[in-house]
């Protein structure tokens, strides 16, 4: 299966929007123009998080502008990160 730049991050833990983690700047995919440097920083208020239950999927294409943020919460992240690429397809 292939889906173009498709990602999906399987949170198997709770995550607060104050946990950290992948931040997204919203309708960046969309950009025609160049970001002013100051928006290029995780810590931006440009950029959104999410907060969810565990075994939630958050689904985005890879042209939107993402981040990693220090993770903030006292349990550790369980993450799993999965890529749907545009890979040949091999038969077995």
């Amino acid at each position: 299966m292939h889906s173009g730049l498709t990602r999906v991050v399987w949170e198997l833990n709770p995550v607060t929007k104050t946990s950290g983690g992948t931040r997204f700047f919203t309708g960046s995919h969309k950009s025609a123009y160049v970001r002013p440097a100051e928006l290029n920083t995780p810590d931006s208020g440009a950029f959104d998080t999410y907060e969810c239950p565990a075994g939630s999927a958050i689904i985005f294409t890879e042209a939107l502008c993402h981040s990693a943020h220090p993770w903030m919460d006292t349990v550790d992240r369980l993450a799993l990160f999965t890529c749907y690429d545009t890979g040949r397809h091999h038969p077995f």
